[in-house]
């Protein structure tokens, strides 16, 4: 599956799926980043679980451009508020 660059940023959306304890994620990769990460979807990115609900990774192709840019603005802030240090040192946002 080809990834999903998501808008104004260096992120790209890679899959979603559950964790091992049955929680909805979604993996996400970093341009700048060697390995992908995960966040968890329920009560963390709510817009961004309610648009990945039910979707396979053949469905992202279908993604509108509204939606990833509301999936970028969402994991952005999340990931500058709450992410790692590596992940907050590497994460880039353009205009």
């Amino acid at each position: 599956m080809k990834q999903i660059t998501l808008p104004n940023s260096n992120l790209y959306l890679e899959s979603n799926g559950l964790d091992v304890n049955g929680n909805r994620i979604v993996k996400l990769g970093m341009s700048s980043m060697k390995n992908a990460f995960s966040i968890q979807t329920a009560g963390i990115l709510p817009k961004t679980h309610s648009l990945l609900r039910g979707l396979t990774k053949k469905d992202f192709q279908g993604l509108s451009a509204e939606a990833l840019t509301m999936i970028s603005k969402e994991v952005v802030y999340y990931i500058t508020e709450y992410g790692t240090d590596l992940q907050r040192k590497n994460i880039r946002t353009y205009n």
